[in-house]
């Protein structure tokens, strides 16, 4: 019972039951929808009319920034952008569609490199958490953790921009002060992650 209500068993549930049937980019405008989120995007002017581009954004908080980076960019492009997720988001099945996992906490496979590989030539939009994980309070900041530089080589190599995106954002002071006593203690089990559907919902 703890940890169902820890994760948000209920909200999420609730969240997938009035979203049922939408896929993709409608499923997250539903999401945000029910959430009663909006956000405000500045720049937009410089955003190129070609969409062969890779978005590369902070991830200050871990769910709501991906939902919005899908929407904002389809609305912008049109459908089928794919967007390069930890792998354990593939249980989000409506977004099977945009979703190209990564496997963080284990060995990757040569499919899934392929499937990147292939989304990379492609012409459609592609979005990146560079730092894989989001954001954290370091020296008494929020931001990110080190970016992977993987990106910059594959868009090199495949001829996209890269589209440079900030949010301004941030999860709950608890948040932090778990995922900081998780790294004091050495623990390799994300326990913070484990509360981003709470920090989604607050």
């Amino acid at each position: 019972s703890w940890l169902e209500n820890a994760i948000c068993q209920d909200q999420i549930n609730e969240g997938l039951r009035v979203t049922r049937g939408m896929r993709d980019a409608e499923f997250c405008r539903g999401i945000l929808e029910f959430l009663n989120v909006s956000y405000t995007v500045e720049g937009a002017e410089n955003l190129p009319s070609d969409g062969r581009i890779i978005v590369a954004s902070n991830h200050p908080m871990g769910g709501l920034d991906g939902m919005m980076l899908i929407d904002y960019f389809t609305q912008v492009y049109g459908e089928g952008l794919r967007f390069i997720v930890n792998d354990l988001l593939m249980a989000l099945e409506p977004l099977h569609g945009v979703f190209l996992p990564i496997n963080k906490h284990g060995k990757q496979s040569r499919e899934a490199f392929n499937r990147i590989d292939e989304a990379m030539s492609s012409d459609k939009p592609m979005l990146i958490f560079p730092a894989g994980l989001c954001s954290r309070k370091i020296d008494g900041k929020i931001q990110d953790l080190e970016w992977s530089k993987a990106f910059i080589k594959k868009s090199r190599d495949t001829g996209r921009d890269i589209i440079p995106v900030h949010f301004e954002g941030e999860n709950s002071k608890r948040f932090y002060r778990i995922a900081s006593w998780q790294k004091k203690l050495g623990l390799k089990f994300n326990i913070a992650m484990m509360f981003l559907p709470d920090e989604m919902y607050k």
